[in-house]
């Protein structure tokens, strides 16, 4: 079991909202995500040097597993479970890998929390796991059975592209092909008899990235959506077009677009959303129905959709350095929010405050001072501040409370805050755990009366988000820290009890 040594950083609370997120944990140098197991629900994942710490919802440490110890470097691309291996409680971790120590070396490997391993086939890996199915891991171009990562079947060497689906008609499919020589799409049936290749005859396409049957149309033949190279721009500077092609060869849509994107969110309707330049250097986003492939809008702007927690639509177009433009779901400006100097765009409502305006942030840099992360509502209000933090993210995922990670990357830790939808909630917090500092401003010392008799780390951070001093008590009602060696200043208090209540103070240090 490894210890994780905790930092904490600035927070900054506006006084013209009532604050929503609460800190709950900062995680050092490495990455750290959040996933879902099998057995055990919601999890944190912190990774540093292939060494592995999973804590639980609470973020209390649970379990560490050394991957590097079997001699690995670089890993990532990190799969957690539980049931793949065997059908034990134990957690398993699959990883791709890359050894650059004599000579460039890449695979994939499965680790059990026992220490047990497996080497895997092929340099990729996804987990096919299908409403209605059996689970299949699928590693380059061989098809495991789960649990045991027994070899069902291989289609071919290392240039061998698979993918998995089930069709309204004729069901489980997979689907090979190679990437460099094309030589056709080979569907099998779920027991890996071949079933039919097609051999599209439209040169140029660049990729299919999505295969279909009965999405564009009714009839039973497989449709193709990808983007396919004309050999030449047009006048605006255009290369491509986006198609979809039945097997037969028929073209059942065509336009210009640079790139696209498939809109699939539960519960609305799909769209389809196409890039593309109206002039010179001017983007354009045309929205398109899938069901009767019409375009529905044009926007004048690179355009993205996105549902708020409340549950309505909106398209978002960022102009980085700028501002943002909100539309709603039937195309109509709602808002134009400046957001001057400013990139990493994020935009939500009813996360941050109770006014039910648009939240942006954002991360900003007004020189000569520090990368920041910025909170703003729609009408510019400050809501937060995160000095040197770089970037910030809402972790949204079906079946768990959405979280605020926030990136500190000249420390290289990342924090995780939690979401409070009503100011109630958040006043009983403070009011169970509210210290005071006196004198402030400060000259030389400052006194800090605590919540409780108690046990209590306090770490003073500058605004680059570096520990400056740090002091633990034992049983005290108050505490004492002398700053005279520190230059003047704004400064960060931050108080965690022993029971990992926290809070953060802003003091100021005056000559």
């Amino acid at each position: 079991m490894k210890t994780l040594h905790l930092f904490l950083f600035t927070l900054l609370f506006a006084q013209t909202a009532p604050a929503q997120i609460q800190l709950e944990h900062t995680y050092p140098r490495g990455q750290t995500w959040r996933t879902r197991l099998d057995v055990s629900g919601e999890i944190y994942a912190h990774e540093a040097n292939c060494d592995l710490v999973l804590s639980d919802s609470l973020h209390l440490e649970k379990l560490g597993i050394d991957i590097g110890t079997n001699g690995f470097s670089d890993c990532g691309g990190y799969l957690l479970s539980e049931k793949i291996i065997d059908s034990d409680a134990g957690v398993e971790v699959l990883f791709g890998w890359l050894d650059d120590d004599y000579g460039i070396d890449i695979g994939n490997a499965f680790q059990d929390d026992d220490g047990h391993q497996v080497e895997l086939i092929g340099n990729a890996f996804q987990l096919s796991q299908i409403p209605g199915t059996v689970p299949k891991l699928l590693t380059g171009a061989a098809v495991l059975s789960i649990p045991g990562l027994l070899l069902e079947h291989n289609y071919g060497g290392s240039q061998r592209r698979l993918q998995r689906q089930v069709f309204p008609q004729g069901g489980e499919r997979y689907i090979a092909y190679n990437r460099d020589n094309f030589d056709g799409f080979h569907f099998y049936n779920a027991q890996h008899a071949l079933v039919k290749t097609i051999n599209l005859a439209h040169p140029g396409f660049n990729s299919f990235d999505h295969i279909t049957q009965q999405y564009f149309n009714q009839d039973t033949l497989f449709e193709f959506l990808g983007a396919r190279w004309m050999g030449f721009s047009d006048a605006n500077g255009n290369r491509k077009r986006i198609e979809i092609v039945q097997e037969n060869g028929d073209t059942l849509f065509s336009i210009l677009g640079e790139t696209y994107q498939l809109s699939i969110i539960p519960n609305y309707s799909d769209r389809l959303l196409v890039y593309s330049f109206s002039s010179p250097q001017q983007w354009q986003t045309q929205m398109i129905d899938p069901a009767s492939l019409q375009v529905l809008h044009t926007f004048a702007g690179v355009v993205k959709r996105q549902v708020l927690p409340d549950g309505e639509e909106i398209f978002m177009e960022d102009l980085i350095g700028d501002k943002v433009l909100i539309y709603n779901a039937q195309f109509q400006l709602l808002k134009t929010i400046p957001l001057p100097k400013s990139w990493d765009l994020g935009v939500t409502r009813g996360q941050f405050s109770s006014s039910g305006k648009f939240e942006c942030f954002y991360s900003f840099r007004d020189a000569p001072s520090p990368t920041l992360v910025r909170c703003t509502d729609e009408d510019g209000a400050l809501l937060y501040e995160f000095p040197g933090a770089s970037y910030a993210t809402i972790d949204r995922q079906a079946g768990m409370a959405d979280k605020f990670f926030v990136n500190y990357p000249n420390i290289d830790s990342m924090q995780v805050y939690g979401f409070y939808k009503t100011t109630a909630v958040h006043q009983t917090l403070q009011e169970t755990f509210a210290a005071t500092v006196s004198p402030n401003p400060f000259s030389h010392s400052f006194t800090i009366q605590l919540p409780t008799v108690g046990d209590y780390t306090l770490k003073l951070l500058n605004t680059a988000g570096q520990v400056v001093i740090e002091q633990n008590t034992q049983q005290a009602g108050t505490a004492h820290i002398n700053a005279n060696t520190l230059s003047s200043g704004v400064y960060w208090l931050c108080i965690e009890s022993s029971d990992h209540q926290r809070q953060v103070l802003r003091i100021v240090k005056v000559n």
